[in-house]
This record gives C-alpha cells, structure tokens and sequence, in this order.
C-alpha cells in the first residue's frame, strides 16, 4: 500500500509539471494566435480604406468619362453645325456674287447710300411721289444689306463654332491624360489590395494553425488534469485506509497497555478508560 501511495505521489508530481509545461506552451499559442488575429484585422482595416479608394476614384472615372464623351459629342455637334453654316455662307456668297456682276452696291456703299436718301427725306422739301420713290429705294438697298449682314453674322456664327471645336479638342487630350492617370492608379491600388488579401490569407492561416495547436495543447491539458484528479482520489482513499489502520494499531496498543494497567490495578487515562468501556471490559 505504501509503495502504491509513494506511486501515486511521484506520477501526481510528474503530471503536475507536465501539466504546467502544456499551460505554457497553451498560453503562448493563444498569444502568438492574437497577434496573428490582431495582424490580420490591421490588414482588413488598411483593405477597406483602399476599396473606398477605389470607388471614389472609379467614381472620378466615371464623372470623367461622362465629360470626355459630352465634349466629343459637343464637338460633333459644333462640327456639323459649322459645316451647315459654312455650306449656306457659300450658297449666300454665290448669290452675292452673281448681285455684283449684276451692279448690286457693295455693304459700306449700300449703308452710305441709305444715309443719304434719309437724310435727304429729312431736310428736303420733297412731293409725296418723290418721296415714295425714295422710300422705295432704301427698301431696296436694305434688302441687298441684309444679304450682307446675313452673311457676315453667319460667319460670326461658324467662326464662334469653330473657336468652340478647337477649345474643346484642346480639353479632350487633358481628359484622356487625367483619365490614364486614373487608370494608373487604380491598378497601382487593385494590386496593393491583392498583396493585402494575401497577407490576409497568410495571417488567417497562422492564427487558425495556432489556434489548433493551442487547443490540442488544452485538450492534453484537461486530459491530464483530469487524470490527476483521479490520482488524487484514490491517493486520498490510501491515505484515508493508512490512517484507519494508524487508529485501529493505535487503540489495539492503547487497549493492550490499558488491560495490562487494570491488571496491575494502575490509574487508567481518559482515553484508555474509554477505549475498556467501549470493548465492555470495564
């Protein structure tokens, strides 16, 4: 039995440094396995700042590309509305042309003449016939002038166009510019992302590797916790059988050394008196 007990005391001893090394060992998986975990967030974070990186500047692109395909159509516009008005500038100088072979008065002249007869309507003492007459004439000159103003307004009018198509093609380069620049950084960010989902796998990895090892460790650990405690249990029950058989040699030698002192008729102690009266020898 107490070869069983000193057993029993040396295996409880053996496990209870065992257990101390794998609560060690547990303790410093779970800490390797937070910084993992504490790595990993840090990446999810820095991921979701660049994802919103890429939507405001997909964002931009998109606001960039509207312009550039609102200005081509601007300057398709602008293009097809110059060509219109230089092909009615060359019908409208045919015609003028065809007026001053015929004797038509050229603008500056046409505009002297007007002056002219209103004035003389003005200041002259004129009849009602001669006067109609003059009338007739600045209705005339004014018509041929409009031809004029008709004409110089049109090309005005394209000129302004034109002006317009030429600013816009100069806008456009710095559009399509701006636009590669874009394009160059969002690939610059997409592979920083993928570097960070990768590292974010890795980090994933690590923490679930020792995560597992940290609970293999406490799992041995509860295993040999529980395996002590059984040990202890039935080192208990030894230890209690071992002091029963102390108490029961105890009261035999007592009960001896009591019977020989009632025989030589000697004062009993308490617990000898006490030991007799329970055996009913007193």
């Amino acid at each position: 039995m107490k070869d069983r007990r000193l057993l029993l005391e040396d295996e409880i001893e053996e496990l209870r440094d065992r257990l101390n090394q794998i609560r060690e060992e547990r303790d410093l998986l779970n800490l390797e396995a937070r910084r993992w975990l504490e790595k990993k967030r840090e990446m999810l974070e820095e991921l979701r700042r660049i994802k919103s990186e890429i939507s405001k500047i997909n964002s931009k692109k998109r606001i960039l590309n509207a312009r550039i395909n609102e200005l081509k159509d601007a300057v398709k516009a602008d293009r097809e509305a110059a060509k219109m008005k230089s092909s009615t500038l060359k019908e409208l100088d045919k015609r003028l042309r065809m007026l001053r072979v015929k004797g038509a008065l050229g603008k500056e002249e046409l505009e002297r003449k007007i002056e002219e007869i209103d004035w003389k309507i003005q200041t002259s003492s004129l009849t009602l016939k001669e006067e109609e007459r003059l009338v007739e004439r600045v209705k005339c000159f004014e018509k041929q002038l409009q031809l004029y103003r008709k004409i110089e307004n049109l090309r005005r009018e394209r000129d302004t166009l034109r002006d317009r198509v030429r600013s816009l093609q100069e806008e456009i380069p710095q559009l399509f510019k701006r636009r590669r620049e874009l394009k160059r950084i969002l690939t610059e960010l997409r592979g920083e992302a993928d570097r960070i989902k990768r590292e974010i796998d890795e980090y994933n990895r690590r923490y679930l590797e020792c995560k597992g090892r940290a609970e293999e460790s406490h799992s041995r650990y509860v295993d040999i916790l529980c395996r002590i405690k059984k040990l202890q249990r039935e080192l208990h029950m030894i230890e209690e059988e071992e002091r029963s058989k102390r108490i029961e040699e105890l009261k035999r030698k007592l009960k001896k050394e009591a019977i020989e002192k009632l025989n030589l008729k000697k004062k009993l102690t308490f617990e000898e008196f006490k030991i007799l009266a329970e055996e009913g020898k007193i």
